[in-house]
């Protein structure tokens, strides 16, 4: 995101995992930006309501015991008309085989929808993640805004 969108110099890491959050800072590097890195979980965000002007999660929900608390504050920190980009798995035969390696469950797009609703954000769709057709059937990609 930082390569493609060089205008935004400001960025904001959560992880579970501080080797993760160390591998965001080396990703960083090259590009001479210094990411705030915070190692909590989505659904205990400790930032403050109508924080960011975007927020993006990647393949999370799915391995969240309620992915709807995770949207709900994912919300919460947005302000009034910002956008959230979601990443979850699909249901595939691949990721069929990967669900209980790593521990998780894909979130059926109605679903995800109606929780992204219930969470307060509006104007919900789906957007090209990659015409690569494994990657596809594997991945979707749903921005949604804050109302």
């Amino acid at each position: 995101f930082a390569r493609q969108v060089p205008q935004v110099r400001r960025f904001t890491g959560i992880d579970i995992s501080e080797a993760m959050l160390a591998e965001t800072a080396r990703n960083f590097a090259p590009l001479n930006i210094r990411p705030q890195l915070s190692c909590q979980s989505i659904d205990d965000l400790h930032f403050a309501d109508d924080t960011f002007d975007m927020a993006m999660n990647a393949h999370v929900l799915e391995h969240l015991a309620d992915p709807s608390a995770g949207l709900r504050e994912l919300t919460r920190t947005l302000k009034p008309g910002a956008p959230l980009l979601t990443l979850t798995s699909r249901w595939c035969p691949f990721t069929a085989l990967q669900q209980g390696w790593w521990n998780y469950r894909p979130i059926p797009y109605r679903r995800l929808t109606a929780m992204m609703r219930n969470a307060g954000l509006v104007n919900i769709h789906t957007v090209m993640l990659s015409r690569t057709p494994w990657v596809r059937d594997m991945s979707r990609a749903v921005i949604a805004f804050k109302a």
